[in-house]
This record gives structure tokens, C-alpha cells and sequence, in this order.
């Protein structure tokens, strides 16, 4: 048994590790390399495989596609389960399971909706570059590519994986909308209606453009507002789903014997999972009345 555990051990540090160099890799690294000529990037071409459709649910759920963070998760979570079944059996390492795939969604979660903030913040900047290299006599297509290298991440990856579809054969504006259903930012949605437009009707797309700029520096100070209105409502449901919660801790340190004999009487038992149940619900009402804003 001790080598086993010795072993659970040593996948532990093994996958921590590979998960602390997946993190620094895919924050420190930039897909382009810095260029110093002024020829615009290209785009290789390559066809779309299974490795791709799982990088892409990788980016759904705000996770990282590198495979030494999936080599890390599932090293730290095969050692976790082995940990807890060593010591407290199946039912402890079914617990883990559960814990380690709902913490990995929830920290998917901040992570995509950090990246969100980011690209938003960049968006009006590259919409505005390009609508600079359109107005100098550009056609769409190069306006894209030339404004890659004056990008940064996350937005860089974004456009050079638009120019990449785009080399596939898909057309500019289903691209952006593709990376809009992937990020889950909407207003590429919108930038791929401008573009879709334009490709089909004709007209001044630097006209539409100006107007998308303008749109997304209104939508990003009617944001700020709202948090600025809307922040002392957060902190009162804060408080509220936090206060149940942090009694029940309280009540558990200060008397664990209470609790543990309710859990024991059944009527007491059925008592407290309808507390829980309650919690779960009124947290979920309020983190959905919250996202709704």
C-alpha cells in the first residue's frame, strides 16, 4: 500500500507540475513569432481533425488546449482518486471526481469570461486598423491579415484562426461568426453581419465600421455604468448567498456532534438536504438575475 501511495503521490507533483508549465506556456507564448520584416503573415493551411474539434470545446469551456495541461488534469485526477479511495473507499473517490471536474468547469468559467474582457477591450482597436488599411485602398482580406501583427493576445489567436478558415474556403464574415459561437463574444457576431453586408450588397464598409467602433465604445461605457449602479445590489447577494453557508461552517466547528447526530435521525437528514437544496437554488436565482444585467 505505501508504494501505491507513494505513487498517487508522485503523479500529484508530476501533474501539478505540468499544469503550472501548460499555465506559463499558454500565457507567456504568442502564436505568431515577432517579425521583422513587413511581409504579412500567411496562413497555413490544414484540414479540420478531431484534435481541432477538441481545441475547439477546449475554448468553449474557457480550458486551455494544450495537452500538457490535459496530461497534468488527468494525472493530478487519477492520483486524487487513487488517494481517496485508499483512504476512505469508492464513495470518497467518486466525491473527488465530481469536486475536481465541477472546480475545473467553474475555473474554465473566470478564465473565458477574463479572455472576454480582454478581447473586448482590443476589438474596437483592430476594428479600427482595419477599417484605416480599408480606407487606404485595401481589400477586406488584407486589411484582416496586415492588422494580425498589430494585435496581441488573445485577439492575435482569434484573427489568425479567422484567416485560417478563410484560407479553408470559409468566407471572412462565417469566420468571425464561427469564432463568435466558440468565445462567446457576441460582437464578433455583429462584426461578421457588417462584413456579411457588405459582401452581398455592397456599400461603404468603413462607414459600417466606424459605426461598430462606436457601438462597442457605447456598449463598453453603458457596462461600467451599470456595474457602478449595480454594485451595491452585488454585495447585499454576496452577502446573502455567503451567510448560510458561513453559519453552517460555524455550526459545524463549534458543535460537530449536533450536526452529526441530525444527519443520523432521518427526519433530520431530509431537513438538512432541504437547506442544501434551498442554498443551491437561491445562489443559482441569484447568479442568474445578476447575469441577466
Amino acid at each position: 500500500m505505501k508504494f501505491w501511495l507513494l505513487l498517487a503521490s508522485g503523479l500529484l507533483l508530476i501533474g501539478g507540475g505540468l499544469l503550472l508549465l501548460a499555465a506559463r506556456m499558454a500565457n507567456g507564448e504568442s502564436v505568431l513569432e515577432k517579425r521583422g520584416d513587413s511581409q504579412p503573415p500567411t496562413f497555413p493551411l490544414a484540414a479540420r481533425s478531431k484534435g481541432e474539434r477538441w481545441q475547439e470545446l477546449a475554448r468553449k469551456l474557457g480550458l486551455s488546449d494544450e495537452w500538457l495541461f490535459w496530461v497534468g488534469g488527468l494525472s493530478v485526477l487519477g492520483a486524487g482518486c487513487a488517494a481517496a479511495w485508499y483512504w476512505s473507499g469508492w464513495l470518497a473517490a467518486g466525491g473527488f471526481f465530481v469536486l475536481f471536474v465541477l472546480s475545473l468547469l467553474v475555473c474554465g468559467y473566470i478564465r473565458k469570461q477574463a479572455f472576454k474582457r480582454r478581447i473586448l477591450h482590443q476589438l474596437p482597436s483592430f476594428i479600427a486598423q482595419v477599417n484605416r488599411r480599408v480606407k487606404v485602398g485595401m481589400s477586406l482580406h488584407q486589411a484582416v491579415v496586415n492588422s494580425v501583427d498589430g494585435s496581441a493576445y488573445p485577439l492575435q489567436d482569434i484573427v489568425i484562426r479567422v484567416g485560417q478558415r478563410e484560407a479553408l474556403g470559409a468566407e471572412l464574415d462565417a469566420a468571425f461568426m464561427r469564432e463568435a459561437q466558440i468565445t462567446g463574444v457576441k460582437e464578433f457576431m455583429l462584426l461578421g453581419a457588417v462584413l456579411k453586408v457588405n459582401r452581398q450588397y455592397g456599400g461603404s464598409v468603413s462607414l459600417s465600421l466606424e459605426n461598430l467602433i462606436e457601438l462597442l465604445h457605447q456598449n463598453e461605457r453603458s457596462q461600467r455604468e451599470l456595474k457602478s449602479l449595480t454594485g451595491e445590489n452585488r454585495i447585499t447577494a454576496w452577502v446573502m448567498g455567503l451567510t448560510p453557508s458561513v453559519m453552517g461552517g460555524y455550526m459545524f466547528v463549534d458543535d460537530p456532534q449536533g450536526l452529526l447526530s441530525m444527519w443520523q435521525d432521518p427526519s433530520g437528514q431530509h431537513v438538512l438536504l432541504i437547506a442544501l437544496g434551498a442554498q443551491v437554488a437561491g445562489a443559482l436565482m441569484l447568479w442568474r438575475m445578476f447575469r441577466s444585467l
